[in-house]
Protein backbone atom coordinates (compact mmCIF):
# COMPACT_ATOMS: atom_id res chain seq x y z
CA UNK A 1 0.00 0.00 0.00
CA UNK A 2 3.02 2.48 1.00
CA UNK A 3 4.95 1.60 -2.21
CA UNK A 4 1.25 2.42 -4.29
CA UNK A 5 1.01 5.75 -2.94
CA UNK A 6 4.57 6.60 -2.88
CA UNK A 7 4.10 5.69 -7.05
CA UNK A 8 0.85 8.07 -6.88
CA UNK A 9 2.87 10.89 -5.08
CA UNK A 10 5.77 10.64 -7.46
CA UNK A 11 3.41 10.92 -10.69
CA UNK A 12 1.20 13.56 -9.44
CA UNK A 13 4.70 15.58 -9.03
CA UNK A 14 5.47 14.46 -12.43
CA UNK A 15 2.00 16.00 -13.64
CA UNK A 16 2.37 19.16 -11.81
CA UNK A 17 5.78 19.75 -12.86
CA UNK A 18 4.88 19.26 -16.67
CA UNK A 19 1.77 21.65 -16.28
CA UNK A 20 3.96 24.18 -14.36
CA UNK A 21 6.54 24.19 -16.73
CA UNK A 22 4.47 24.78 -19.73
CA UNK A 23 3.14 28.28 -19.85
CA UNK A 24 4.44 31.72 -20.50
CA UNK A 25 7.14 32.03 -19.09
CA UNK A 26 9.72 30.62 -21.91
CA UNK A 27 8.24 33.75 -24.24
CA UNK A 28 11.50 35.97 -25.32
CA UNK A 29 10.55 38.36 -27.75
CA UNK A 30 12.89 40.00 -30.58
CA UNK A 31 13.61 43.19 -31.79
CA UNK A 32 14.40 44.24 -35.56
CA UNK A 33 16.77 46.30 -36.85
CA UNK A 34 13.90 49.54 -36.74
CA UNK A 35 14.00 48.43 -32.86
CA UNK A 36 10.53 46.79 -33.15
CA UNK A 37 9.35 44.21 -31.08
CA UNK A 38 7.98 40.95 -32.10
CA UNK A 39 8.23 37.30 -31.44
CA UNK A 40 9.16 34.99 -33.89
CA UNK A 41 7.57 31.79 -32.66
CA UNK A 42 3.82 33.42 -33.08
CA UNK A 43 1.99 31.21 -34.72
CA UNK A 44 0.41 32.36 -38.06
CA UNK A 45 -3.21 33.20 -37.77
CA UNK A 46 -5.37 33.70 -40.75
CA UNK A 47 -8.05 36.35 -41.76
CA UNK A 48 -10.64 34.03 -41.16
CA UNK A 49 -9.36 32.57 -37.99
CA UNK A 50 -8.99 36.16 -36.44
CA UNK A 51 -12.63 36.77 -38.01
CA UNK A 52 -13.92 33.67 -36.22
CA UNK A 53 -11.91 34.02 -32.84
CA UNK A 54 -11.23 37.75 -32.72
CA UNK A 55 -14.34 40.14 -34.40
CA UNK A 56 -16.98 40.71 -32.41
CA UNK A 57 -16.09 39.81 -29.34
CA UNK A 58 -15.15 41.55 -26.22
CA UNK A 59 -11.57 41.11 -24.29
CA UNK A 60 -11.43 42.26 -20.74
CA UNK A 61 -7.27 42.26 -19.48
CA UNK A 62 -5.92 40.45 -17.32
CA UNK A 63 -2.70 41.23 -17.49
CA UNK A 64 -0.09 43.95 -18.59
CA UNK A 65 3.44 42.85 -18.52
CA UNK A 66 6.72 45.11 -19.44
CA UNK A 67 9.10 43.89 -21.94
CA UNK A 68 12.90 44.74 -21.71
CA UNK A 69 15.45 45.49 -23.79
CA UNK A 70 17.06 41.96 -23.37
CA UNK A 71 13.08 40.29 -25.17
CA UNK A 72 12.27 39.07 -21.65
CA UNK A 73 9.13 40.01 -19.67
CA UNK A 74 8.59 41.43 -16.23
CA UNK A 75 6.80 38.77 -14.22
CA UNK A 76 4.95 41.58 -11.92
CA UNK A 77 1.59 42.96 -13.59
CA UNK A 78 2.82 46.25 -14.91
CA UNK A 79 -0.83 48.34 -13.64
CA UNK A 80 -0.59 47.02 -9.95
CA UNK A 81 3.27 49.64 -9.76
CA UNK A 82 1.74 52.25 -11.51
CA UNK A 83 0.01 55.35 -9.96
CA UNK A 84 -2.89 57.43 -12.20
CA UNK A 85 -2.77 54.54 -14.61
CA UNK A 86 -5.29 51.77 -15.95
CA UNK A 87 -5.73 48.76 -18.39
CA UNK A 88 -7.94 49.09 -21.52
CA UNK A 89 -10.08 46.64 -22.57
CA UNK A 90 -11.17 45.71 -26.32
CA UNK A 91 -14.18 44.80 -28.52
CA UNK A 92 -12.96 44.22 -32.25
CA UNK A 93 -16.43 45.47 -34.01
CA UNK A 94 -15.65 44.92 -37.53
CA UNK A 95 -12.35 43.80 -39.69
CA UNK A 96 -11.87 48.14 -39.75
CA UNK A 97 -13.00 49.29 -36.25
CA UNK A 98 -11.90 48.44 -32.32
CA UNK A 99 -13.74 49.99 -29.62
CA UNK A 100 -10.87 50.63 -26.62
CA UNK A 101 -12.51 51.02 -23.24
CA UNK A 102 -10.40 52.90 -20.77
CA UNK A 103 -10.47 54.64 -17.22
CA UNK A 104 -8.00 57.03 -15.35
CA UNK A 105 -7.93 56.06 -11.74
CA UNK A 106 -9.04 58.97 -9.65
CA UNK A 107 -12.21 59.79 -7.91
CA UNK A 108 -15.16 60.48 -10.48
CA UNK A 109 -13.24 59.63 -13.13
CA UNK A 110 -15.18 59.55 -16.38
CA UNK A 111 -15.10 55.96 -17.94
CA UNK A 112 -14.19 56.15 -21.58
CA UNK A 113 -14.00 54.19 -24.81
CA UNK A 114 -12.77 55.22 -28.13
CA UNK A 115 -12.76 53.89 -31.40
CA UNK A 116 -9.83 52.96 -33.70
CA UNK A 117 -9.74 52.48 -37.45
CA UNK A 118 -7.15 49.53 -37.29
CA UNK A 119 -5.69 47.20 -40.26
CA UNK A 120 -5.31 43.46 -39.97
CA UNK A 121 -1.94 41.90 -41.70
CA UNK A 122 -1.99 38.39 -41.33
CA UNK A 123 1.98 37.92 -42.25
CA UNK A 124 3.09 38.84 -38.66
CA UNK A 125 -0.61 38.89 -37.30
CA UNK A 126 -0.32 42.45 -36.72
CA UNK A 127 -3.07 45.05 -36.21
CA UNK A 128 -2.34 48.46 -36.90
CA UNK A 129 -4.21 51.11 -35.09
CA UNK A 130 -4.64 54.38 -36.95
CA UNK A 131 -4.24 57.32 -34.77
CA UNK A 132 -4.95 61.30 -35.53
CA UNK A 133 -1.37 61.88 -34.91
CA UNK A 134 0.07 59.61 -37.71
CA UNK A 135 1.92 57.87 -34.90
CA UNK A 136 0.20 54.26 -35.24
CA UNK A 137 0.71 51.80 -32.60
CA UNK A 138 0.57 48.03 -32.87
CA UNK A 139 -0.65 45.49 -31.63
CA UNK A 140 0.73 41.55 -32.91
CA UNK A 141 -1.32 38.05 -32.13
CA UNK A 142 0.76 36.04 -29.77
CA UNK A 143 -2.07 33.57 -29.54
CA UNK A 144 -5.57 33.65 -29.26
CA UNK A 145 -8.54 30.65 -28.98
CA UNK A 146 -12.31 30.86 -27.62
CA UNK A 147 -11.14 31.60 -24.07
CA UNK A 148 -7.90 34.40 -24.35
CA UNK A 149 -6.07 36.56 -26.35
CA UNK A 150 -2.44 37.23 -25.52
CA UNK A 151 -1.01 40.24 -27.64
CA UNK A 152 2.24 41.80 -27.67
CA UNK A 153 1.51 45.63 -27.11
CA UNK A 154 3.51 49.07 -28.64
CA UNK A 155 2.36 51.31 -25.76
CA UNK A 156 3.67 54.42 -26.96
CA UNK A 157 7.33 55.94 -27.11
CA UNK A 158 9.77 56.74 -24.24
CA UNK A 159 10.55 60.49 -23.95
CA UNK A 160 14.36 59.04 -25.49
CA UNK A 161 11.86 58.19 -28.91
CA UNK A 162 12.01 54.40 -28.13
CA UNK A 163 8.90 52.43 -28.38
CA UNK A 164 7.28 50.98 -25.02
CA UNK A 165 6.50 47.50 -25.41
CA UNK A 166 4.13 45.11 -23.56
CA UNK A 167 2.85 41.84 -23.23
CA UNK A 168 -0.67 41.39 -22.22
CA UNK A 169 -3.47 38.77 -21.61
CA UNK A 170 -6.88 39.47 -22.14
CA UNK A 171 -10.14 36.88 -21.45
CA UNK A 172 -13.39 36.26 -23.65
CA UNK A 173 -16.00 38.60 -22.52
CA UNK A 174 -19.53 37.02 -21.80
CA UNK A 175 -22.08 39.04 -23.27
CA UNK A 176 -23.51 40.44 -20.08
CA UNK A 177 -19.87 42.25 -19.63
CA UNK A 178 -19.35 43.56 -22.99
CA UNK A 179 -23.06 44.86 -22.63
CA UNK A 180 -22.13 46.29 -19.16
CA UNK A 181 -18.99 48.04 -21.09
CA UNK A 182 -20.91 49.68 -23.22
CA UNK A 183 -23.23 51.10 -21.40
CA UNK A 184 -21.06 52.43 -18.43
CA UNK A 185 -18.33 53.47 -20.69
CA UNK A 186 -18.92 57.31 -23.24
CA UNK A 187 -17.31 57.92 -26.34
Amino acid sequence: MKRFKIIELLCFSLFLLFVLSCGDYELLFNFDENGECYDSSARSLSTEKFESLVLNNGWKHVSTHEITADGKWQKENFYEVMDGGSPHHLFFESMTTVKVFSRIIMPDAPRLSHRYAYDYLEERNKIILKSENERDLYMQILSVDDKTLRLLECMGVNADGTKFYTYVVYRKMTAEELEEFQTNYTE
